[in-house]
């Protein structure tokens, strides 16, 4: 994605959807969720070209070097110049020359274009190196992909490797910070989940007890009687990131409403008997992000949610490739009336 200098967005928006979900995380303890992974992200995005330099204050240099502009970078990933500085300070950055024009170079043992979320990780702020429990253990890639076996069976349509591999980093950080236990603890009670998961997810101005009447509505685990780590893999699959998580939801729910009451809340066609004849939709169960339209003539439409792509943006993806801000500009292109001869 390239930035659009023209287009009057001169911060945080005119970034690529992944930066802006990884900015936007709160830091936990996970490797990605840190300062050190977010500055090396940017730096990556920018490179050495200098437009996009000037744009998020920071890239890469000659060698292992790298600049930043403080003033500019602190807009970028919307922190106080001071928690920038102590940052730099803790996390053991060096500066290497004083400001210029306000650009001041900095390196760090390990820290490379080329370095992994674990090399990163590696160098530990020294209040966590003081305190006798610390915030997070560094991860091994041995951990990291024990990890993500737990979700191995999660298949995303319209999501190349990449996206996957980052979205099952995130719900898996989410899933620990939610029960404030790591990933070994595979299963939570379905009410006490649902219901943290409403203070987390709810949106701006949004009443916490709606919030929880919608996820208990839109929330499907395969067993009644707990809700797993994969329950919630997939139901983050149909309706991430968690940053606009409850406009997707919304916007699904209304277009059902307003469309004869068509999704039916289920991921199994031959759960829905007698309904041949008519237009309804269900969740797809082999792509987990995936969604089904079945037409009266017997045919299907299926649409997929793009999982590191706000609801800000066009989200909604259909098997040709056609994309649709809303469920309710899908359905605006596509009438039912029209379409499905109601």
């Amino acid at each position: 994605m390239e930035i659009d200098f023209s287009s009057g967005i001169d911060g945080f928006e005119a970034l690529p959807p992944d930066i802006q979900a990884m900015l936007k995380r709160k830091s936990s303890r996970d490797p990605i969720s840190r300062f050190s992974n977010k500055l090396h992200m940017l730096l990556n995005f920018a490179d050495k070209d200098l437009m996009k330099q000037e744009f998020i204050g920071a890239g890469w240099t000659e060698g292992n070097n790298f600049r930043i502009n403080k003033k500019r970078l602190i807009q970028i990933m919307d922190i106080k110049l001071n928690t920038l500085n102590v940052n730099l300070k803790d996390l053991k950055f060096q500066q290497l020359h004083s400001d210029q024009s306000g650009w001041t170079l900095w390196c760090r043992e390990g820290f490379t274009p080329n370095s992994t979320v674990d090399d990163i990780a590696e160098v530990k702020s020294d209040k966590f190196a003081k305190n006798d429990k610390p915030l997070a253990p560094v991860f091994t890639d041995d951990m990291q992909q024990s990890k993500l076996a737990v979700l191995k069976d999660i298949t995303l349509g319209k999501c190349d490797s990449s996206q996957t591999q980052i979205y099952k980093k995130i719900t898996i950080s989410i899933w620990e910070e939610l029960i404030d236990s790591p990933i070994q603890k595979s299963s939570a009670l379905p009410a006490e989940f649902i219901n943290l998961s409403a203070v987390r997810f709810r949106a701006s101005h949004q009443k916490l007890e709606n919030a929880k009447e919608i996820l208990h509505r839109i929330f499907i685990c395969a067993d009644p009687s707990q809700l797993t780590i994969i329950d919630f893999a997939v139901f983050m699959a149909r309706f991430g990131p968690e940053e606009t998580l409850m406009q997707k939801v919304g916007s699904l729910l209304k277009s059902s409403n307003e469309n004869n009451n068509w999704l039916r809340l289920t991921t199994a066609k031959n759960s829905l008997p007698n309904e041949n004849s008519s237009f309804y939709g269900f969740f797809d169960e082999i792509e987990n992000n995936g969604f089904v339209l079945h037409r009266p003539d017997g045919t299907t439409s299926h649409l997929y949610n793009i999982v590191d792509t706000p609801a800000t943006e066009a989200y909604l993806i259909d098997a040709d490739g056609q994309k649709y801000n809303s469920w309710q500009d899908y359905f605006a292109k596509n009438p039912v009336e029209s379409i499905f001869g109601w």
